[in-house]
């Protein structure tokens, strides 16, 4: 998750106006999120420049019986 969330922070900061959001996803009665849906678009006006992502990531944690 590092890796996008340091390129949404990239975006902001070279001038972008950026909509960004993570949802967890879950699986039956689970307390932990098993992923997270991550999407980011940006764009800047002035410069034309863009970014966008649509990237599902899988949680690595694992409850307390070591299953996922």
């Amino acid at each position: 998750m590092a890796k996008w969330e340091a390129d949404v922070f990239d975006a902001v900061q070279s001038g972008q106006v950026v909509h960004y959001t993570v949802t967890p996803l879950y699986d039956g009665p689970r307390v932990v999120p098993v992923a997270f849906r991550m999407q980011a678009s940006g764009y800047d006006a002035n410069s034309g420049k863009d970014s966008y992502f649509d990237k599902l990531i899988f949680n690595e944690m694992y409850s307390k019986t070591g299953q996922q």
